[in-house]
């Protein structure tokens, strides 16, 4: 189980890049954290409470929610998602355990369960994806999830999320056994099908497609 002080001293880690020509960012346009519907803002400790409760509240295992357990979890970079009409935090996304000579990351987002199925996870994970690939030249961020939480992400599967590992009957929850899916997110499928999704959300046009998180 994850406790506070744990999750206090995630936030509060700094992870220094190791090779310095993809720990410099990628491009010169600052990456926007902002949608219509949604903001991302620095975590900080005080966040703590909040980011405990919302790994007990939905009950899953959703997305990110097992890499981050690990005991080598390294925070790069840690957001709150938070609706821009109320300011109210309904989320949270980050990336970490960053390879820098290797190309790769992690990434991983949860929302609160009243927020499943509103597209708020998906708008804040997307501008999480985006800020790293623009701040960082990784040539692709892994998640982990499993069986559980694998459904949520529609026709994200295959199109921007490719299943690279499985692990089977690997997690044990609810009196059962899951399996460990690992997904990746490649740099050029983002820029081509990922980025053009996420303007739509930052101008305010609902996407054809209705988002699943």
């Amino acid at each position: 189980m994850t406790s506070n002080r744990t999750m206090r001293s995630a936030i509060g880690e700094r992870n220094e890049p190791t090779d310095s020509a993809l720990a410099t960012p990628s491009g010169p346009t600052p990456a926007p954290l902002e949608t219509r519907r949604i903001r991302l803002r620095p975590a900080t400790p005080s966040d703590a409470d909040f980011l405990h409760d919302i790994v007990f509240d939905d009950g899953l295992i959703p997305l990110g929610t097992t890499s981050e357990s690990e005991p080598a979890h390294r925070s790069l970079v840690n957001f709150i998602i938070c609706r821009t009409d109320t300011g109210s935090p309904i989320g949270s996304t980050g990336i970490s355990n960053p390879h820098f000579a290797n190309g790769y990351a992690y990434f991983g987002v949860r929302t609160l369960r009243d927020a499943l199925r509103t597209g708020f996870g998906v708008e804040g994970a997307g501008l999480c994806i985006n800020y790293a690939f623009q701040m960082w030249n990784f040539r692709k961020l892994y998640s982990e999830t499993t069986d559980v939480g694998i459904r949520y992400f529609g026709s994200a599967l295959g199109r921007l999320l490719k299943e690279e590992g499985r692990l089977r009957d690997h997690e044990f929850f609810a009196g059962t056994y899951w399996d460990r899916v690992t997904l990746a997110m490649y740099r050029e499928d983002w820029y081509k099908i990922g980025l053009p999704l996420l303007t739509r959300a930052i101008n305010g046009v609902q996407s054809s497609t209705p988002p699943q998180t």
